[in-house]
């Protein structure tokens, strides 16, 4: 089975998924207890983020950790893990550090107004903060699902 390669602007715009492996056998209990673990006992995100959610979560995405060799599949899982890692501090934060102090509501954009009584922080593995971020981003998701 091919799968078309979102954004390709220059052929072939085609992938075949490996089929050696899965995203499962990459992350193994082992290796995402090794990054949550590093996160003190009474983090919020520590009971929050699990290895079953992410899996799941996976199954919404079916070419992350999937296209190019074995090889390119790791890489692209550690890209991904190094980068939530790091905005999560091992799974320990859900929101930004003092986040609800704070808002980046930009009230002079006029495309994403922002939504009247609502405050814009970081939240989960991959904080968007601007309203502008936050509607790019739903925008996307809403292609993908098209």
């Amino acid at each position: 089975m091919n799968i078309a390669v979102q954004g390709c602007r220059q052929g072939p715009c085609i992938a075949s998924p490996n089929g050696s492996g899965s995203v499962a056998d990459i992350v193994t209990p082992g290796f995402f207890n090794g990054i949550i673990n590093q996160a003190s006992a009474g983090c919020a995100g520590k009971s929050f983020y699990t290895r079953n959610a992410f899996l799941s979560a996976v199954n919404s995405y079916p070419q992350f950790g999937k296209l190019g060799s074995a090889e390119a599949s790791k890489r692209e899982i550690a890209a991904f893990f190094a980068h939530v890692t790091h905005e999560t501090g091992h799974f320990c934060y859900k929101e930004e550090i003092n986040g609800a102090s704070r808002n980046y509501c930009d009230a002079n954009n006029r495309q994403y107004p922002c939504v009247p009584g609502k405050k814009y922080h970081g939240r989960g593995t991959n904080p968007a903060i601007m309203e502008l971020q936050l509607r790019a981003s739903r925008k996307e998701q809403q292609l993908l699902m098209d």
